[in-house]
């Protein structure tokens, strides 16, 4: 049986250049959805440290890249804000890095394909949209 190929699809909203939607094609999160505002408050920073292995590692990840502001993950996604003063291109390689290092211990990470789309239907920065 051949296994499936990783993915990770990027979207950028259209409404707000400073939200990202990186959508993947593996389960990441096991609850509905959470998200995390830096700086952390007392209640996230416990959360946090509740989480499985697999989402916490993706989060400190996440959490130590500059210019991020917010965190929303989702079963199959992770939802980011940054910062007006940060570009994508900045921070973006960071992102799939923290992405990739989960997928590695998931799946074959080196089958591993990154697509990027441009219309995306991630309409909402708020972190609520319809998959």
């Amino acid at each position: 049986m051949e296994k499936r190929k990783s993915r990770i699809v990027i979207f950028e909203s259209p409404k707000d250049h400073n939200w990202r939607e990186y959508s993947v094609n593996t389960m990441i999160y096991h609850r509905k959805g959470t998200r995390f505002l830096l700086p952390l408050n007392r209640k996230e920073k416990t959360y946090l440290e509740n989480l499985d292995n697999r989402t916490a590692k993706i989060i400190n990840g996440l959490l130590t890249i500059p210019g991020i502001l917010a965190i929303v993950i989702q079963p199959y996604r992770v939802i980011i804000g940054k910062s007006r003063a940060f570009d994508w291109e900045e921070i973006d390689d960071s992102i799939l890095d923290a992405l990739k290092s989960a997928f590695r211990n998931m799946t074959n990470g080196d089958n591993l394909e990154i697509v990027r789309e441009q219309n995306p239907l991630f309409v909402s920065n708020s972190g609520n949209s319809s998959d």
